[in-house]
């Protein structure tokens, strides 16, 4: 089992709904273990150089996915959103720059991405469908 860990100015700067946004959002990495597909990606890329391209799109990948848990728990995905993005922009601002920069990077598509339709329920991908069953 993990940890979580926020600094007290990330806990300061968001409200007590937005906290919990974050918390489920890493709550989510810690249980769908995305340490272990991005430690996977990272020693691919160190192992062959061609394959480091693949690290930014998996860390990306992880964190759409961990921003999805909280989005589908509360039912609304824009308070996700504006805590994904209040939470970036805090972190600019913090002494020990704790996350991405809020302006450049992932962060807008990620707000993009929750702002955006749901996406489409894959049964598949929660274990509803079996080999060979029909589509």
């Amino acid at each position: 089992m993990g940890r979580i860990v926020v600094t007290a100015g990330m806990f300061r700067a968001l409200d007590p709904h937005e906290r919990d946004v974050l918390l489920g959002h890493e709550r989510a990495h810690l249980d769908s273990r995305h340490h272990l597909f991005l430690a996977v990606a990272q020693l691919a890329g160190w192992c062959h150089p061609a394959s480091a391209t693949v690290v930014p799109q998996v860390s990306f990948a992880a964190e759409r996915a961990a921003d999805e848990t909280p989005a589908a728990a509360c039912g609304d995905r824009r308070p996700t959103a504006r805590a994904v993005g209040k939470a970036a922009l805090a972190a600019l601002f913090l002494p020990a720059r704790t996350a991405a920069g809020g302006t450049t990077g992932p962060v807008p598509a990620r707000v993009k991405a929750l702002l955006l339709k749901a996406p489409a329920h894959r049964p598949h991908l929660d274990g509803q469908r079996r080999r060979g069953a029909p589509r």
